[in-house]
């Protein structure tokens, strides 16, 4: 059974270019992306700002906040629906409080086939993302093989697990802009 889905027009465009139009006007707290808690531009090229639901700085991340969580809870519902066994034996979970928006320029990307669990990160078991833009490239899926189409207010939800490696279509053509973050086990 495949746990990789898709939803799409989950999020609004004016939701998507509010956290993009964001993300350029505070590009001073950003970072280079990390890759194992290192900055490794040969696994991960990208621009990368963290946020906190429990913490806004400002009223627009305030309102990014509400996006992303409203977001979710339509995506998890159908989830959920789908997979009935969360619901029955896995329902001590909850979205992580910090998740990042990403921007990859022209030739970046997250070349490095990874998967989102590790032993720092042991408690996550489902991981979210939401593409910002129609972007040309997307996410390559290894196992089972899929590749998915960045396309503007798209959410895909899949298992953290080392029987989900992906990485990004690459290298990036044009700018693509995503935010991600993670479900963990209480």
């Amino acid at each position: 059974m495949n746990h990789i889905q898709i939803y799409d027009n989950i999020l609004s465009k004016e939701g998507c270019q509010h956290i993009i139009d964001y993300f350029e006007s505070n590009i001073e707290l950003s970072f280079q992306g990390l890759s194992a808690g290192k900055v490794n531009k040969k696994d991960k090229d990208s621009t990368d700002i963290t946020l906190r639901l429990e913490y806004p700085r400002n009223e627009d991340e305030y309102k990014i906040n509400n996006y992303i969580l409203k977001t979710l809870k339509k995506g998890t519902e159908k989830y959920r629906n789908k997979f009935r066994f969360l619901d029955m034996m896995v329902n001590t979970w909850h979205v992580d409080d910090r998740f990042n928006i990403q921007r990859f320029d022209e030739g970046q990307g997250y070349h490095g086939v990874h998967c989102e669990h590790s032993k720092n990160s042991c408690k996550r078991m489902l991981v979210w993302m939401i593409y910002l833009n129609n972007a040309k490239c997307g996410t390559r899926f290894y196992e089972p093989r899929r590749d998915v189409k960045a396309k503007q207010g798209r959410l895909v939800l899949w298992p953290p697990d080392w029987t989900y490696p992906h990485s990004g279509i690459t290298p990036n053509r044009g700018k693509k802009y995503i935010v991600t973050g993670w479900f963990s086990y209480y």
